[in-house]
């Protein structure tokens, strides 16, 4: 089984997420996202979730076009993904969403994943794109979609 949580953005995906996999206790792979923001700009990061390393994903600064690292999801993303296959149980994502659609070799990671025997766990960005609706349309995945009024009952149920 596979799951992924939707939702508005703010609405506490990744703190369910996190909150499931710290109480779990069980081994993980995969990446999470972190960002900085200051005045002049919004830095988003990968993060790989065993080894600890970091890798630029996007920087926004106001009045520039979005600097999107495609290589962060092609090469980065992908060996956190693929060792996340190899030396872990449970695979987490956070987040899937538009950036990701011009990088053949994440998609294919990710569809990689969904068909092995790990447990995927992730976040859908609240998007419509060739690439999340396929991830939405198998039958091997729950997408459980997050609100103000069911946020903090939502369980992960594995």
């Amino acid at each position: 089984m596979n799951i992924f949580l939707t939702g508005e953005p703010g609405i506490g995906k990744t703190t369910i997420l996190e909150r499931y996999l710290n109480s779990s206790g069980v081994s993980v792979g995969g990446y999470f996202t972190t960002r900085e923001i200051t005045e002049t700009s919004r830095v988003f990061w990968l993060n790989d979730r065993i080894t600890g390393e970091s890798c630029l994903m996007v920087k926004m600064i106001p009045e520039v076009p979005r600097e999107v690292n495609l290589a962060a999801f092609d090469e980065f993303a992908v060996a956190a993904i693929n060792r996340g296959i190899a030396e872990r149980g449970v695979l987490a994502l956070d987040e899937l969403g538009r950036f990701e659609e011009p990088c053949e070799r994440f998609k294919q990671a990710v569809f990689a994943a969904l068909d092995s025997d790990v447990i995927v766990l992730g976040i859908l960005k609240l998007c419509d794109t060739p690439f999340i609706d396929a991830i939405k349309a198998r039958a091997d995945v729950t997408v459980i979609t997050v609100t103000e009024e069911n946020r903090d009952t939502i369980t992960i149920p594995l």
